[in-house]
């Protein structure tokens, strides 16, 4: 893949991290690598949603009276949403109000229901299953935003996390 490289006279990546790995797995010369970070268009997180309508995803998830850890994102294995849920587990005991949000597609590939389905078990083994919920995917992420305690992000790298963009704005 990376061999495509060099049939360009400028590689442009979104983040010094993506320069870097092209770099590392194809030589590819750095001087010839520019970065430009990915727009991200935050302006539909700037207004609130109606608290009815806030109310209503909270009831729909099951969200009512609890705090929120959010992850907004693919579900991948790189994300290590596993470990997300093993922390929830080591912190359920003393905090029985806290839950885990993931909002992602499960259904995006057959991988993606693999890891979806081994991330539910590993739920059910913790004893934890009903304080994960799986959303699904989300065209409009500002309502869970808003419904979040905390965002949460444990991917093991990232050229770039736009989910992380949006929960500082």
């Amino acid at each position: 893949k990376t061999r495509l490289a060099w049939h360009a006279d400028l590689a442009v990546c979104a983040s010094p991290f993506t320069a870097a790995e092209l770099h590392r797995h194809s030589g590819y010369p750095q001087d010839r690598i520019r970065i430009i970070p990915y727009a991200v268009n935050t302006s539909h997180l700037e207004h609130r949603s109606a608290s009815v309508e806030l109310d209503s995803l909270r009831n729909q998830l099951r969200l009512t009276g609890k705090r929120v850890l959010l992850y907004v994102g693919r579900i991948a294995g790189h994300k290590r949403i596993d470990l997300l849920i093993a922390a929830l587990a080591k912190l359920a005991a003393h905090n029985p109000d806290l839950c885990l949000l993931i909002v992602g597609n499960p259904n995006a590939t057959q991988t993606t229901k693999d890891l979806t389905a081994q991330l539910r078990s590993q739920a059910q083994a913790l004893g934890i299953a009903e304080r994960v919920i799986f959303a699904g995917e989300a065209f409009n992420v500002a309502p869970y935003y808003e419904l979040a305690d905390i965002f949460v992000q444990a991917s093991q790298h990232e050229g770039f996390c736009v989910p992380l963009i949006e929960s500082m704005a």
